[in-house]
């Protein structure tokens, strides 16, 4: 009886890891289409720490600071995230105008 249940066991290991790898290419090809989208709407990806100064949000990157401008970033500030919309120049200030919001755990 118990070599019978460690085959049932063993059995079962084996398909819960073969449904486990299926479902990470499953998610791997979601996240390719879902980054080729984006590069067919024309939207880039920035990641940095959100912070705020007086009532403007903006993203501190290794290339300098954005100011952000969408719907409901303030819930980001504080966290490190990646962003993904539109860079706007006016003048010699750069914004990204944002389209989605992410926060890196």
């Amino acid at each position: 009886m118990k070599m019978k249940n460690g085959i049932i066991a063993a059995i079962i290991v084996g398909m819960m890891c073969i449904t486990s790898g299926a479902v990470a290419n499953t998610n791997k090809k979601v996240e390719r289409a879902a980054v080729s989208q984006i590069s067919q709407a024309g939207l880039k990806s920035f990641t940095g720490q959100v912070k705020m100064k007086g009532a403007t949000v903006f993203l501190e990157t290794d290339k300098g600071n954005f100011p952000l401008e969408g719907d409901a970033l303030k819930k980001f500030v504080g966290k490190q995230a990646t962003v993904l919309g539109t860079l706007k120049t006016e003048g010699n200030v750069a914004r990204i105008v944002v389209a989605r919001a992410m926060e890196i755990k």
